[in-house]
């Protein structure tokens, strides 16, 4: 089970509101950086009590660059470290620089699964 999980655009949406939660440990933070596709977040509020989470959302676009800066300094920091190479990412698909239009209209499905990719 997750016991941190940081949501960012495409899984924050109410689609994948209840899965998050299903997968959250014990105690565990769900912590959103996006709206995603629409600004509910839909879970019964037993399941949160249930899992004694805290759900929580910050707007990282409305912070000075200070405050941007000193978020990488401290994740660089303490955060990397333990990770090794452990964190890789998944990759969907890479599509040529020409067809950008396919690969927006890709994101639009919410089909994929991992991070599409242009190539120059």
């Amino acid at each position: 089970m997750t016991r941190w999980m940081i949501c960012s655009t495409a899984v924050s949406s109410a689609t994948y509101a209840k899965r998050n939660l299903q997968a959250l440990a014990m105690e565990g933070r769900v912590l959103h950086l996006s709206s995603g596709d629409g600004n509910e977040y839909c879970v019964p509020i037993g399941a949160i009590i249930a899992k004694r989470a805290v759900i929580s959302g910050s707007q990282l676009r409305a912070s000075s660059l200070a405050i941007k800066t000193e978020i990488v300094r401290q994740t660089t920091k303490k955060v990397w470290p333990h990770l090794g190479n452990q964190v890789t990412p998944l990759i969907d698909s890479i599509l040529p620089l020409e067809k950008a239009c396919d690969a927006h209209a890709r994101t639009e499905t919410s089909e994929h699964i991992g991070k599409i990719l242009l190539e120059i």
